[in-house]
């Protein structure tokens, strides 16, 4: 059963720092996950994720099913590395997680990295937004913030919005989605992508079942392309009206050839397909406008089940993430 966790439930991490930049956004980050994946809080139990090893730089992460391992290492100026492995042998001096099949990205030996980034994750407790929403198989994990208080439009420099995937597709694929693939960290802030053209890890090729390793992968993601057009309606656009009717579908990833699994936890709409901003889709969908502080808003679509926006980049489609067994 998936749950949700946000930061505006009782007992939830609430640890907030205005050190851009700096590794204490790492912490309060490494704070929450644990919190909502291992630990649980108040009320509220842990989605039944094991806490494998952690460190000033890095948190190590195995999903309940144990089909694989996730680390997150710090690697300053704001960046995360991501890496998957199928086995835990420990962590380097540089906090990377040490075993079999260690894998950042989609290139042949490691050489393009797959990045996120965590400028401002938490930086002030008026204009920080998060929400997780998970099971002992996958995590969903969103959040915005900015420095001062403002639309979720902003996206640079002080805005910096994410929606990461991790864990287990309908397949049993573990892979991380979300985020960029660059062959440099040295910058503040990779863009929160989530689609094609953005990062995604997998620990193995789906059309062969064999670790990706050093290899390479290729993959296209459909549901969650990227939304074109100069049309696109900009946040607080005053055409936008509340919608009527809301059509909901999956969305699927795919390597060369081979139809690999469907995103558990994700869906998507037509409606919401042009849709870049959480303020013009909140509209949409409930007219209310949204903020930064609002980002992790439930949506009720009259199921029973909590739905929410994305946060992500402007480059990419609007689609929602929810606790409804449909997508699970």
């Amino acid at each position: 059963m998936a749950r949700v966790y946000h930061r505006d439930q009782p007992g939830a991490p609430a640890g907030y720092s205005n050190a851009a930049y700096s590794v204490a956004q790492f912490e309060n980050f490494r704070e929450v996950i644990k919190a909502c994946l291992v630990v649980g809080y108040d009320t509220t139990p842990a989605a039944g994720w094991e806490l494998i090893a952690e460190g000033t730089n890095h948190i190590v992460l195995r999903n309940g099913t144990h089909s694989g391992y996730v680390c997150l290492t710090w690697r300053g100026n704001g960046i995360l590395q991501v890496y998957v492995a199928d086995t835990f042998d420990g962590v380097d001096a540089s906090g990377v997680i040490l075993g079999a099949g260690v894998k950042t990205g989609t290139a042949a030996n490691n050489s393009t990295a797959h990045v996120i980034g965590l400028t401002y994750f938490a930086y002030h407790v008026n204009t920080s937004s998060w929400y997780i929403v998970a099971d002992e198989k996958t995590f969903i994990f969103s959040w915005v913030t900015n420095a001062s208080a403002g639309s979720m439009n902003n996206i640079v420099p002080v805005n910096y919005p994410y929606t990461i995937y991790v864990g287990e597709d309908t397949s049993g694929n573990f892979i991380f989605v979300g985020g960029e693939r660059t062959t440099s960290y040295s910058y503040g802030s990779p863009v929160g992508k989530f689609g094609s053209n953005g990062g995604l890890t997998s620990l193995r090729n789906p059309s062969t079942g064999l670790l990706v390793d050093t290899g390479s992968l290729s993959f296209k993601i459909a549901g969650v392309s990227t939304a074109v057009g100069s049309s696109v309606p900009s946040d607080n656009d005053t055409s936008i009206s509340l919608f009527g009717r809301l059509t909901l579908g999956r969305a699927s990833w795919y390597v060369p050839d081979y139809f690999c699994g469907q995103f558990r936890g994700i869906a998507v709409s037509p409606e919401l397909f042009v849709l870049r901003y959480g303020d013009s889709a909140s509209i949409a969908l409930s007219g209310l406008g949204m903020n930064v502080r609002e980002a992790a808003r439930i949506f009720d679509l009259g199921d029973g089940y909590n739905y929410f926006l994305r946060s992500g980049s402007w480059v990419n489609s609007m689609f929602l993430v929810t606790d409804s067994p449909r997508y699970w």
